[in-house]
């Protein structure tokens, strides 16, 4: 396939995409058509991101994702130590592409400086989570840039300036090159978007988790525990020992704890789970252990954590990582237990 960007005086343009295949249809006359040829019209399948071809002989470089192809070929001659990228459809055009080649990459994404620039990178940073990536982060453009610019623009020279003024040993304005790789070794590290699934009935008021009988309608909320915060899934290397993460603050210190939960427990009496979250400063009523062992047992949450009992070597995903005492990984930055 092909995309023709035709400029217009008025300073609008306007995207014409071509396929080359077999195409069967009537024309303006009623006759059938059976041709093989180039067509103007976009391929059925999944759009192709443009610049995957670069892809193939630089498979280790970090990706850098841009808004359009205009900008795409400007970033690719100021930022040649980066594979950059991007999908086909314009900012709201992200979900019409596919992205499984960037599996376990690592990625950057350089959103344009509006509204729809933001937009754009929040759709990416769910579909890329979705795909399964590396490491994901993503540009905070400065607010003095003009509203809409792209790396196809200009850089003001004041903004050159005023981060010259930010450098105490920097005698001399940045250069564009300076400017733009000091954003980039700057950009804010995302991390993957939690979705949790509520079993029916269950909901988080400010004071707490409660349960209401959906099949009532005269039911009233129950409370169960105090507000906590789910962070996810765990289990070992191995798959087993599943449970559920949660942090919470304690209402009298305000201390705060964490906690994986064993799903094991769910089949005891509620006594265990409920007692030790009310050790840690979670204030669990006698009245709702039988609604939170229903929760633990139902609630669904796309974030899945590693746990370990033990230090040194761990391998995950054929990967070597090393479990620090602090419980920081060495071997993978974003991955902590």
């Amino acid at each position: 396939m092909a995309k023709l960007r035709i400029e217009k005086g008025n300073g609008k343009k306007d995207f014409l995409p071509m396929t080359y295949g077999h195409r069967v249809w009537i024309d303006k006359q009623g006759n059938k058509q059976d041709q093989v040829k180039w067509h103007f019209k976009e391929p059925n399948s999944l759009l192709s991101l443009y610049g995957l071809d670069l892809i193939a002989n630089r498979s280790n470089d970090t990706v850098l994702i841009v808004e359009g192809e205009k900008t795409a070929d400007a970033a690719r001659l100021l930022l040649p130590d980066y594979v950059v990228m991007t999908s086909q459809g314009g900012s709201r055009g992200a979900n019409r592409n596919d992205w499984s080649a960037l599996k376990d990459k690592s990625i950057i994404i350089w959103p344009d400086h509006d509204q729809a620039g933001e937009d754009y990178a929040k759709d990416l940073i769910e579909i890329l989570y979705e795909i399964g990536i590396q490491s994901l982060h993503k540009v905070i453009v400065p607010t003095n840039l003009p509203i809409g610019w792209d790396l196809a623009g200009l850089v003001p020279q004041e903004c050159l300036t005023e981060q010259q003024n930010s450098q105490i040993n920097n005698e001399q304005p940045f250069t564009v090159n300076e400017y733009l790789n000091h954003l980039l070794n700057n950009a804010q590290a995302i991390k993957k978007p939690i979705k949790v699934a509520m079993p029916s009935g269950y909901k988080f008021y400010a004071d707490g988790l409660y349960y209401t009988n959906p099949s009532k309608n005269d039911a009233l909320p129950i409370k169960i525990c105090d507000p906590f915060t789910l962070l996810g899934a765990t289990e070992d290397e191995h798959g087993a020992n599943c449970g559920l993460y949660i942090a919470w603050t304690n209402q009298n210190s305000g201390t705060e704890h964490a906690y994986s939960i064993p799903r094991s427990l769910i089949h005891s009496n509620g006594n265990e789970i409920a007692a030790t979250l009310e050790g840690k400063g979670l204030a669990c009523l006698i009245a709702g252990r039988k609604l939170l062992l229903n929760f633990i047992s139902q609630v669904r949450i796309n974030i899945l954590l590693r746990s370990t009992h033990k230090t040194g070597w761990h391998h995950l995903n054929n990967q070597a990582l090393f479990m620090m005492p602090n419980g920081n990984v060495i071997g993978s930055p974003s991955q902590k237990k």
